[in-house]
């Protein structure tokens, strides 16, 4: 998580519970009469870059984090492709990392939209995880960014 986007990583964990349904606009979850009560207790919304939720976050005021995975590949609509799909995963480590720095520079380009990325996520369900997560690491740190975590 970048530090310099005045971010507290303490706020994050409630947020993530919406992040799998990143398709459905925010306000299509909670619905028009808890509006109020759930946007207090969703402090910031971490969701897939470029997607609906962080939109419709966005629109209601909320603080939004956009997230990238370095070890996935997107469609040209800016979506994850489905991991059932061949090319869904990128299992390369060195490709992994390569993608990490690529998204945290470049962001995700779908169309003609450009989208920032503000945090990295990693599948700890790859057979690679760990190795991912080193690679990364030290790919982000040789690229001059600061990487921490708490």
């Amino acid at each position: 998580v970048r530090r310099d986007r005045g971010v507290d990583q303490g706020l994050m964990a409630a947020a993530m519970l919406v992040f799998n349904l990143g398709a459905t606009p925010l306000f299509d979850l909670i619905g028009p009469t808890h509006t109020e009560f759930h946007l207090g207790l969703l402090l910031l919304l971490v969701g897939l870059a470029g997607s609906r939720s962080v939109e419709a976050a966005r629109g209601l005021g909320l603080r939004v984090m956009e997230e990238g995975f370095p070890d996935r590949e997107y469609t040209s609509e800016g979506q994850l492709i489905p991991r059932g799909q061949a090319g869904a995963l990128i299992t390369d480590v060195n490709e992994v990392a390569v993608h990490a720095v690529s998204l945290a520079l470049n962001g995700i380009k779908f169309g003609e939209k450009q989208i920032r990325v503000d945090t990295l996520c990693l599948h700890g369900d790859n057979v690679h995880a760990v190795e991912n997560a080193r690679k990364v690491r030290d790919a982000l740190q040789n690229a001059g960014m600061e990487v921490t975590a708490d």
